[in-house]
């Protein structure tokens, strides 16, 4: 048993994810391209190359804001463009491309989208960029440890992720690290009361329990 099969207390509002190798796959409902539109064109692969020209010739915003649009051909027949701004200065990082990530599925869920397919082109700098773009979603997704709890049925915003070029077990690996990621927030930024020590204790020991994770919680006077 892993982390991967624990119950309720990670899984509302996680989605569930897979790998594509299909920009029209049927079983998403919307396109998130993240790229740098303003001078890294040439690697956005077609259809969203030349929609981000034709776009940029009357709104040049589209290359430096969130912009979404109609795209015939592509998953949903609808596109979402979240620009990661420049990445070629010495203090640019793959952090771009993380928060590139995260206003673009947050456009999306407003754009009433819950099953959104990713892809980032490949950047030169960034061998690890379409990770840090499937984790940078899954931040903008996350919702707190007691909204799971108490407001279920307002967190299942999106309910599948697809990514464009990757295989099935990079994909499995990524959503693997998003849960750890998804108990240290719990955990770190849980409410005060809802996180006191002997429910940490709690979480930590049903979340990790039949794992490779041990815990032992004992009484302090």
């Amino acid at each position: 048993q892993t982390i991967m099969s624990k119950p309720d207390i990670l899984w509302k509002g996680f989605p569930s994810f897979s790998a594509t190798a299909n920009v029209n796959d049927a079983a998403a409902d919307c396109v998130l391209v993240i790229a740098d539109l303003k001078n890294g064109l040439d690697a956005v692969p077609e259809p969203f190359n030349s929609q981000i020209t034709n776009l940029s010739n009357t709104d040049a915003g589209v290359k430096e804001e969130v912009t979404f649009a109609a795209l015939s051909g592509v998953a949903g027949g609808r596109v979402c463009y979240s620009p990661t701004g420049p990445v070629n200065r010495d203090y640019d990082d793959v952090r771009r491309v993380f928060d590139a990530a995260t206003k673009g599925i947050e456009r999306c869920v407003k754009a009433g989208a819950t099953k959104v397919l990713i892809v980032v082109p490949s950047f030169q700098r960034f061998p690890r960029a379409a990770e840090s773009a499937v984790l940078g979603a899954c931040y903008g997704l996350y919702a707190p440890l007691e909204q799971r709890e108490f407001q279920p049925e307002k967190v299942e915003k999106v309910t599948n992720i697809l990514v464009y070029g990757m295989d099935q077990q990079a994909v499995d690996k990524i959503a693997s690290i998003e849960l750890g990621k998804r108990v240290a927030r719990d955990v770190g930024g849980g409410d005060p009361e809802r996180m006191a020590p002997l429910k940490v204790a709690e979480y930590c020991k049903a979340v990790f329990e039949g794992t490779c994770v041990s815990s032992d919680r004992k009484s302090v006077v």
